[in-house]
C-alpha cells in the first residue's frame, strides 16, 4: 500500500467518472476522485495505489 499527498489542479471527467489532474512531488497525473465526492481544485486528496481515497486538511494535521 502507497499513500501519499497530492493537491488538485484541475477536475476532469473521463467516460463519465471524475478525474482530476494531481500534482505530487512536482510530477503530474490523472487519477480517479471519485471516493471524495467534495474534492475540488485546490484541495488536498490522500491517494492509496493510484486512486484518492480522501480529502486533507493539512494545517489541521499539522496543528494536531
Amino acid at each position: 500500500m502507497n499513500l501519499v499527498y497530492g493537491e488538485i489542479l484541475e477536475v476532469l471527467t473521463e467516460d463519465g467518472l471524475p478525474v482530476g489532474r494531481i500534482r505530487v512531488h512536482g510530477a503530474t497525473k490523472k487519477i480517479p476522485i471519485g471516493l471524495p465526492t467534495d474534492a475540488a481544485q485546490g484541495d488536498t486528496v490522500l491517494i492509496c495505489d493510484g486512486v484518492a481515497i480522501s480529502k486533507v486538511d493539512l494545517n489541521r494535521e499539522r496543528e494536531e
